[in-house]
């Protein structure tokens, strides 16, 4: 069993979307330079989707385009 860590990206409202998605892979590409056993990949989800079977407590990641 790994841990988990979980951030809340906070962003100027009028940044675009394809600007939001360019920070996040800038913040991947750095993630896996650094010394952990795995960095998942990047994923998409929209609103109403989920990832996996997780719970109401876990349901705050989540990258929604309307």
């Amino acid at each position: 069993m790994g841990r988990h860590l979980c951030y809340e990206l906070d962003l100027a409202r009028d940044l675009s979307f394809a600007d939001v998605i360019e920070r996040v892979r800038q913040l991947h590409r750095v993630a896996v330079t650094l010394p952990f056993d795995m960095v998942g990949p990047l994923v998409q989800i929209y609103e109403g989707e989920s990832l996996g079977h997780g719970t109401a407590a876990d349901s705050g990641l989540a990258l929604g385009h309307a």
